[in-house]
């Protein structure tokens, strides 16, 4: 099973705002995990949804248009691939 992970975030005057984005790989399906949600000094609170794709390229279609859609907020940075 092969993932490939993806996060960006951007710092609040009291959080810090995160976008998880990974594609799992199994045998016959690829999920797109899209994970948004904010970590706070005392907690972390998240939002997780999933969608399947029974093409890989499907799902990191998927995954590109969201990444362009939230690269293109001034306000979101990548921090890790």
């Amino acid at each position: 099973m092969n993932k490939i992970e993806i996060v960006l975030t951007k710092q609040g005057k009291t959080f810090k705002d995160y976008r998880h984005l990974t594609i799992t790989e199994g045998r016959e399906i690829c999920i797109v995990n899209f994970i948004k949600g904010r970590l706070y000094p005392d907690k972390k609170t998240m939002n997780p949804t999933y969608e399947s794709y029974p093409v890989k390229q499907d799902a990191i279609m998927k995954v590109i248009s969201l990444l362009n859609w939230m690269i293109s907020k001034p306000m979101f940075r990548r921090v890790c691939s």
